[in-house]
């Protein structure tokens, strides 16, 4: 296996001390993602209403699906 050096002020050195580094989409990730953000429902709604853009819902490929969804959650009303 080829030794990756590099100096150590590289910005790049970080990301070899990580596991990420050896898995294929954890590599992506230290390439792609300068940070994560994690949203509410509502600040992916304003986020939208910002943007203009609207949000049709969710489709699920098998309706059984929605119908485990209501019996589980519906005890709970």
């Amino acid at each position: 296996m080829p030794r990756v050096t590099l100096p150590d002020e590289a910005p790049a050195k970080t990301g070899l001390r990580s596991l990420d580094f050896f898995d294929l989409s954890g590599f992506a990730s230290l390439l792609t993602q300068a940070r994560s953000m994690a949203f509410t429902p509502e600040g992916v709604q304003r986020l939208l209403e910002g943007t203009g853009l609207e949000f049709p819902g969710f489709e699920l490929p098998d309706r059984r699906i929605y119908q485990a969804f209501y019996q589980r959650n519906s005890e709970a009303d």
